[in-house]
């Protein structure tokens, strides 16, 4: 059986990682879309059916959110694509005006979020990006540069988020609009669009951008809430970033636990493979470090994995000569697929191949094909890409507004963390009491429980403390699938155990 296991060092394991492969383009290079009012009531007619908690009375008059988009400069939103009862989104304005359209009627059980808490209507609201009847968020991101499109599931997650939030009466009844800065992914024009951004808007909300680092000084300097996933070590210890799934240096030991019982010779006989790039290094140290603490031991190390190798038998063979029976790799689904078919190229049957939880991910799947067979992974996440969806009602929202603004793509992390931003923006929203900065910063420290509505083990995102659970995942006949130890929900054996790394 081939193993996969999830994320062992900090979030960049995921994200800085696929900066380095713009030769393989991760995700397509089109711009995300939007939703017409028609579409956004056939959305709310079928989430009916999804069960969970009462979504929050429409408001007369709500529409799609807009978004804007551009290096910190406005313009267009993302372009038109058909959604679930047909037609286009309509045209977006630079300032962000949405097409009209009759009110979307939100109704109970339309999904697991439910919406903006009344008294936060009763209480201040002024400050950047509050007017009468908008609230502005702002959101730094790669649109364009060497990989375009790297960061579409990002983009459409959050312009899936904004719709459905004005879809239920928007916050307060004022309209959310959501203000997209292109970094190219570059350091230094990261902080222009931060800078950009971070005086003109409530909030920055799912951020996501292998060079993060680049508007952490703007960040702290402007005091702006910040919810959404952070990369880098400089934006991810800022007081005020609020990663809906943190992830301090460090491994989480307890699913490698569990690995141990189950395959306790292949642990003792592991091979490594890592990146050439520094902070990848660093996350494949960490990773290496936590697992030799309990127990396992390496036979083989590669740590100069260059970013455009696709051909694997050499080290496949390397880890055959070795009498290797596990593998760590800490990369993408792309790199995954390449691996698994050089060992099954060299005849070299792995109990326990080690990846990451990026492996959740349709490319490993389709281009792996039957060599990725008796995978296994694990996760801090439910399976979102429709798996979990009728046992998850939060899942089922979700899938149903990505699918329908990103034209029908299954969602991949990247995606998920954007969602899962929102919950944490709407949630610190209605701890805090009102629409001012400091009580949205006041409310997010209040949460230290936060597993957006199931889709994730519980973290405290205020804390900056990850999930401690998990869930194992098995890949058969090529379908990802929940394993037998965990039907449904998460397993917590051996939490909390994480392994800090100080380098």
């Amino acid at each position: 059986m081939i193993l996969t296991l999830a994320r062992s060092a900090r979030r960049p394991v995921s994200r800085t990682t696929v900066v380095l492969v713009a030769a393989l383009s991760l995700f397509a290079a089109s711009c995300g879309s939007r939703l017409t009012p028609k579409q956004v009531a056939a959305l709310n007619r079928t989430g009916a059916n999804s069960g969970g908690e009462g979504a929050a009375a429409s408001v007369g008059g709500g529409d799609v959110g807009a978004s804007t988009s551009g290096g910190g400069a406005v313009s267009a939103g993302p372009g038109a694509a058909s959604g679930p009862s047909g037609g286009s989104a309509g045209a977006k304005s630079s300032s962000g005006g949405a097409s009209q359209g009759p009110a979307a009627a939100a109704s109970k059980g339309a999904g697991s979020t439910a919406g903006v808490d009344p008294a936060v209507c009763k209480g201040p609201a002024s400050g950047p990006g509050i007017t009468p009847t908008e609230v502005d968020l702002g959101m730094v991101t790669t649109e364009t540069g060497p990989i375009p499109g790297l960061e579409k599931g990002s983009i459409d997650s959050m312009n899936a988020f904004v719709g459905y939030l004005n879809s239920i009466g928007g916050i307060c009844g004022r309209k959310v609009v959501l203000k997209i800065a292109d970094d190219n992914l570059d350091v230094s024009q990261n902080a222009t669009a931060t800078q950009s951004l971070a005086n003109s808007v409530f909030a920055m909300v799912g951020s996501d951008s292998g060079v993060d680092q680049g508007g952490a000084s703007s960040l702290k300097q402007s005091g702006i809430p910040d919810i959404g996933e952070a990369l880098s070590h400089d934006r991810f210890n800022l007081p005020n970033n609020f990663s809906p799934q943190p992830q301090p240096p460090g491994v989480n030991l307890a699913p490698y636990v569990y690995f141990k019982s189950r395959f306790p010779q292949a642990v003792t006989k592991m091979a490594v493979l890592g990146l050439n790039q520094a902070t990848a290094l660093e996350e494949t140290k960490a990773g290496i470090a936590g697992l030799e603490s309990i127990g396992y031991k390496f036979v083989y190390q590669n740590l100069n994995i260059e970013p455009t190798q696709t051909d694997f038998r050499a080290d496949a063979q390397a880890m055959k000569s070795a009498g290797a029976q596990g593998l760590m790799f800490l990369a993408i689904g792309s790199y995954y697929a390449d691996v698994a078919k050089a060992m099954q190229a060299v005849g070299l049957q792995m109990p326990f191949a080690s990846y990451s939880s990026n492996a959740y991910d349709p490319t490993f799947l389709s281009e792996a094909g039957s060599a990725a067979n008796g995978s296994v992974l694990y996760s801090q996440s439910a399976l979102y890409q429709g798996e979990d969806a009728n046992s998850v009602p939060a899942i089922a929202l979700f899938d149903k507004w990505y699918k329908a603004v990103s034209g029908g793509d299954l969602p991949n992390d990247f995606a998920v963390w954007g969602w899962m931003s929102g919950l944490l923006f709407l949630k610190g929203l209605n701890a805090g009491g009102g629409l001012t900065r400091d009580n949205l910063t006041n409310g997010l420290k209040q949460v230290t429980s936060f597993d957006a509505d199931g889709i994730q083990s519980t973290a405290n995102p205020a804390g900056k403390a990850p999930p401690p659970c998990y869930i194992i995942v098995d890949i058969t006949n090529e379908k990802f699938v929940r394993d037998a130890v965990n039907p449904s929900g998460f397993n917590c054996t051996g939490a909390p155990n994480f392994y800090r790394y100080n380098g």
